[in-house]
C-alpha cells in the first residue's frame, strides 16, 4: 500500500516524501491527530517506501520483493507495538529494546510503529526515551497518538512532529463509496473520522435508522406524552444507539442556532444533515436544549438510569419544541 491510498492528508504525505527525497530520514516521527484519519496507514506506507527496492518519485513501486512482503504482512524488519490492555507497559518497551539494536534482516531500515503511544505508562515512556536519545542506526520509530498532550514533552522533543487533520465529509463519502458502503445521512457525526463512519455504517442500519430518529423527533414537536415515553423505552434497550442519538440532537440544535444567528446569505451548508425546519426552538430554547442534552450525557456516563434519563430529556425537549410554559425557556 502506497501513499496513493491515503486520503485527506496531503500536507503530511508531502512532508514525508520531501524527507525521503532529501535523504534526511528522522530516527523518530510522531504522527498526532484524531483517531481514524489515516495515521497508521500513512506510517505503513512510509515504512514500505523506506524499504522499497525501486521507488518512483517518492512512491513505493508495489512490485518488488520488499513491497510484496509488506502487502502480505510478512516483512521481517517491520514491527507494530500496540497497547497491552489499557496501556503500553514498560515490559513491552524493554522487549522492544532487545530487538532494535540488531541489524536489519534484509531491508534498508527497521521500522517500528508504536500505535496509541499516548497510552504509554510513565515508566514505559521513560524507557523509550533512553532509546530515542541514543537511536540505533537504520531504525525508524513512528509513534501514533490521538492526543499530543498526553505524551511527555521529553518524548515529543526527540521526534519530528507531524499533524494529521480531520477528514472532510467529501473525502469520507468518497472512501465509503469506493468500499461499497452506504453513506450515512448524518455523516457529520463521524467527526472527521473514517473509522467512526465505518462504525456508524456497521451498527446503525443507516437510512432506516435516520428516518426513524427524525420521525421520533417530529413526535416531540407535535405529539403527546405517550410518544415520549415510548421512544425513551425503546432507546434505553439499545445502549449502543443512545450515544449516537444524543450526538445527533446536539448537532441538530447547534445547526438550529446557526440558522438563527447567521444571515441566510452567509450560511454555508457544511454538513450533510437534514435539519432544516426540523426544530422550532428559538435562541434561548436551543441553548436550554443543548444544556439538557449535555446533562444527560454526563448522567449516563456516570451509570445513571438510562430510561429515566431519556424520559426526562425528551420531556424537556418536547416542552421546548412545543413552547409550553414551565422550567424551560419559551
Amino acid at each position: 500500500m502506497g501513499f496513493t491510498k491515503i486520503y485527506g492528508q496531503k500536507r503530511a504525505v508531502s512532508l514525508l516524501k520531501a524527507d525521503f527525497k532529501r535523504g534526511r530520514i528522522s530516527h523518530a516521527y510522531l504522527f498526532y491527530g484524531p483517531q481514524g484519519v489515516g495515521k497508521f496507514k500513512t506510517a505503513t506506507a512510509f515504512a514500505q517506501l523506506l524499504n522499497c527496492e525501486n521507488p518512483i518519485k517518492a512512491e513505493s513501486c508495489g512490485a518488488c520483493l520488499s513491497c510484496r512482503k509488506f502487502s502480505s504482512g510478512n516483512y521481517p524488519d517491520f514491527t507494530v507495538l500496540v497497547p497491552d490492555g489499557l496501556s503500553i507497559k514498560i515490559e513491552q518497551i524493554r522487549a522492544l529494546q532487545e530487538k532494535v539494536y540488531f541489524k536489519c534482516y534484509e531491508g534498508k531500515f527497521k521500522v517500528i510503529i508504536i500505535d496509541e503511544a499516548h497510552l504509554m505508562t510513565l515508566q514505559a515512556a521513560n524507557s523509550l526515551l533512553k532509546v530515542l536519545e541514543e537511536p540505533p542506526g537504520e531504525t525508524v520509530f513512528i509513534l501514533l497518538a490521538d492526543d499530543l498532550n498526553k505524551l511527555p514533552v521529553t518524548i515529543q522533543s526527540r521526534c519530528q512532529l507531524l499533524s494529521f487533520a480531520y477528514l472532510p465529509e467529501a473525502v469520507i463519502s468518497k472512501v465509503l463509496r469506493e468500499m461499497g458502503k452506504e453513506v450515512p445521512p448524518a455523516l457529520v457525526l463521524a467527526q472527521g473520522s473514517l473509522s467512526k463512519a465505518l462504525e456508524m455504517v456497521a451498527d446503525l442500519g443507516c437510512q432506516q435508522f435516520w428516518v426513524r430518529m427524525q420521525e421520533n423527533f417530529g413526535m416531540l414537536k407535535t405529539g403527546s406524552y405517550y410518544g415520549v415515553f415510548v421512544w425513551a423505552e425503546e432507546l434505553a434497550k439499545q445502549r449502543d444507539l443512545i450515544e449516537i442519538t444524543l450526538e445527533w440532537l446536539l448537532v441538530l440544535y447547534r445547526n438550529r442556532l446557526v440558522q438563527l444567528t447567521v444571515s441566510e446569505a452567509d450560511l454555508v451548508a457544511e454538513v450533510n444533515l437534514n435539519t432544516e425546519n426540523i426544530s422550532a426552538a428559538d435562541f434561548k430554547g436551543c441553548l436550554a436544549a443543548l444544556q439538557e442534552i449535555n446533562k444527560t450525557v454526563y448522567f449516563l456516563r456516570n451509570n445513571g438510569n438510562r430510561r429515566l434519563a431519556l424520559e426526562v430529556l425528551f420531556l424537556k425537549l418536547r416542552k421546548i419544541e412545543q413552547k409550553e410554559k414551565g422550567d424551560c425557556p419559551q
